[in-house]
């Protein structure tokens, strides 16, 4: 795993229309650091994204609303 300091992340998940047989969803991860723009990853599934919202403290991570809330605002 490559684990890399950024100062913004984009995570955008993209449902295909009926007619585009080749997937149902596209997932896209996109980072920037300083002026430098680029899109990380790019998915293909026939099967719904899972999305886990948690939380990290100093000895445990755990499922979390109030990450969900924090970011799904």
């Amino acid at each position: 795993m490559i684990i890399k300091t950024v100062d913004d992340v984009e995570i955008e998940f993209e449902q295909q229309a009926p007619a585009i047989k080749s997937c149902r969803w596209m997932v896209y991860v996109r980072v920037r650091k300083g002026k430098h723009e680029k899109t990380l990853l790019g998915t293909m599934s026939h099967n719904k994204p899972l999305v886990k919202f948690t939380y990290c403290s100093p000895d445990s991570v755990i499922h979390s609303n109030e990450t969900k809330k924090a970011l799904c605002q």
